[in-house]
């Protein structure tokens, strides 16, 4: 096991329409070492400046999750941040592409996946 270094962690906004969902998302990549944080839909209507230090937004399983992407992606707080969609391996024929991510997965699968979607600098380990 590598020793971690003493970087802040990268911080994973969980972007969806159930809190449950994103609450409980938001629990497992804080045990996983990342800071974690559901961000419910307003805090993209109001402009809020709570998305400053996402380094990664994290999609919820949803049937919006194409159009909400479009969305994150005009928006100024959002447009350069790396996002990731889950979805759901109960879709018919999913498409598998590198933003996205087959939902249920292994944890260190979905570490994975985050890892490869941050920039370049990487997350904290």
């Amino acid at each position: 096991m590598e020793p971690r270094k003493t970087r802040t962690p990268t911080t994973v906004g969980i972007f969806g329409g159930d809190p449950v969902v994103g609450q409980a998302l938001e629990l497992l990549l804080e045990a996983a070492g990342y800071k974690a944080r559901f961000l419910p839909e307003q805090v993209f209507d109001t402009g809020s400046e709570t998305t400053a230090d996402i380094g990664l937004l994290l999609l919820t399983p949803s049937p919006r999750s194409e159009s909400v992407r479009s969305l994150l992606e005009t928006l100024p707080a959002t447009a350069k941040v790396p996002v990731l969609s889950l979805i759901s391996v109960s879709a018919d024929e999913p498409e598998a592409s590198e933003s996205t991510v087959l939902w249920p997965c292994p944890l260190a699968e979905l570490k994975a996946r985050i890892n490869a979607a941050l920039p370049v600098s990487g997350p904290a380990r």
